[in-house]
């Protein structure tokens, strides 16, 4: 069967070759993208993602992975730039000094894509379904909106009983949480499912056409879609709708990718084949991992649960992380992405030297692994296995050898994704440590809430975790707290970072991709000759 496949490959990539006349950067010579023609505008884009779309509704398909087309077509009432501070969305917006005040106002120039106005009363409604319909709204938000009203049928005013940084994560974001639609379509679906093509309505630079669910989402661009004039970066940047249309498919078979790929029939896609990678690089199909934002690789250890064995012994927790090649792991748990960096956080900022000081943490150290081992003996081990968990294979096996070299004695379980996931909900269950990837925070406040709270039994971690939550990140203090919460966090190891993994684009070397990462922004993409891309289904 491989051989067969290799064969249409093979004569795909031929006439592929003739297609694209060995890649060009387009008839205006443009290499690097950076200056925008009017020439630009115009032509289609095929997108492809290894994923199933089932709803239209913003707040289920949330903007990322499988449903990046949310983000060109909704728009959240505040976003962040490339650095994640707050910056304008559909509304423009006044912090008080205590942050306990946010008041908003709608930009100029936004509308609807029924060709409406947005108003303030929109805003008012989007903000009353997101507090009363969206689920992390209901824990991290909601609790702590005191009121919000309009006045002078242009503002929306919403006080806050008290300042929390998760609160703010979740209504500034370059997501889909907070995104606005018409105040009749939240009238009509309340905090239902939106399910009608005709009623999601966003104010993005793209508008949706078509749906067939679990195939296919078609935007095309709105005309009368205004960008906004401050020059923020990132998610916050203006947006600019140089296509006239993007087809995003769902097909998870990598091998059906690979061949649409050579033969125009995908212009982008996040995964492909690894067989066969080579073959797209010949037919000069580029490779890129850039980005904002990453989905991390976590080693979490039940240090909550009552029934298992890393939970006793903090030393053993160290003797598997030191057992563990990083580099080597990540490579493999992220097939077809780039390690992007062995941090708890994507910004610098927060990526402390105790973290890279700690010596169970890097490539395998089995004279580390032996020490820490020994001291788990002391401690009152006597090389019961410990349970290893897994929904994947090539990881499992891994592990295992790792931990063999190291004399760490385990039992396998292997279950599928529900099961698995079911399983480790649970900290009672006897499982001790699993890989997994949730997507990283921007700040140790909300990376650590989402990823270790329920695997960390530890009363000095609740009030530090608390305390972030408590402290505005331009206040000295937090950086001392995440200091202190780091150290221990090292000296327990309760988790340890295996770096960031970024999603990898692979496309034509003509098309040009404003990439975030993890998340990838249609608008601001465009074809150096336009004329060349139309729909091809």
């Amino acid at each position: 069967m491989k051989k067969i496949l290799l064969i249409l490959l093979s004569i795909l990539m031929l006439f592929s070759l003739v297609a694209c006349g060995g890649g060009s950067n387009g008839e205006d010579g443009n290499e690097d993208g950076n200056e925008v023609a009017e020439s630009k505008y115009g032509g289609h884009l095929n997108v492809v993602t290894g994923h199933t779309c089932n709803q239209i509704d913003y707040l289920v398909s949330l903007g990322t992975w499988g449903y990046n087309y949310a983000t060109c077509v909704w728009e959240n009432i505040l976003t962040r730039d490339a650095d994640y501070n707050i910056a304008p969305g559909v509304c423009e917006y006044e912090l008080s000094d205590d942050m306990l005040t946010l008041k908003l106002w709608v930009r100029d120039g936004a509308k609807f894509h029924n060709g409406d106005d947005v108003d303030i009363y929109d805003i008012e409604a989007s903000l009353d379904r997101f507090l009363k319909g969206y689920g992390s709204a209901l824990t991290y938000v909601t609790p702590y909106v005191k009121s919000y009203e309009v006045s002078e049928d242009k503002y929306l005013t919403i006080k806050f009983s008290e300042y929390r940084e998760k609160t703010l994560y979740y209504l500034a974001n370059n997501r889909t949480w907070l995104s606005v639609l018409p105040k009749e379509i939240y009238e009509k679906y309340g905090t239902g499912t939106i399910s009608q093509v005709e009623d999601a309505i966003g104010t993005g630079p793209y508008k949706i056409v078509n749906y067939v669910g679990g195939v296919r989402v078609e935007v095309e661009r709105f005309e009368d879609y205004v960008p906004c004039k401050e020059g923020h970066t990132g998610p916050a940047a203006p947006k600019m709708a140089y296509l006239d249309s993007i087809t995003f498919w769902y097909n998870t078979e990598a091998a059906s990718v690979t061949m649409g790929l050579l033969s125009d029939t995908y212009d982008v896609s996040n995964f492909v084949s690894e067989d066969y990678a080579d073959m797209l690089k010949e037919n000069n199909i580029v490779y890129v991992a850039n980005g904002l934002d990453a989905s991390g690789l976590y080693i979490l250890f039940n240090a909550a649960g009552t029934n298992n064995i890393t939970n006793k012994y903090p030393s053993l927790r160290k003797a598997i992380a030191a057992a563990i090649n990083f580099e080597e792991l990540t490579a493999v748990y992220g097939s077809n992405m780039y390690k992007y960096g062995s941090k708890y956080t994507v910004s610098d900022k927060y990526d402390l030297d105790v973290f890279k000081e700690a010596d169970y943490y890097g490539p395998t150290n089995l004279v580390v692994a032996n020490k820490y081992l020994e001291e788990a003996r002391a401690q009152g081990y006597d090389d019961e296995p410990v349970q290893l968990v897994s929904k994947d294979g090539n990881t499992m096996a891994l592990i295992s050898k790792y931990l063999d070299d190291a004399g760490i004695n385990y039992n396998k379980v292997m279950m599928e994704s529900t099961s698995f996931n079911n399983f480790i909900a649970s900290n009672d269950n006897n499982w001790d440590f699993v890989l997994n990837s949730p997507l990283t925070g921007y700040t140790p406040g909300t990376l650590h809430d989402m990823v270790i709270k329920q695997y960390w039994a530890n009363a000095r971690r609740d009030q530090l975790t608390e305390d972030l939550q408590n402290t505005p990140l331009t206040d000295p203090k937090y950086m001392d707290i995440w200091k202190e919460l780091a150290e221990l966090m090292v000296e327990e190891c309760p988790s340890v970072s295996l770096g960031s993994l970024i999603s990898g684009w692979y496309h034509k070397p003509e098309l040009h991709v404003d990439y975030q990462g993890a998340e990838c922004y249609w608008y601001n993409t465009y074809w150096d000759n336009p004329s060349k891309h139309a729909k091809n289904y």
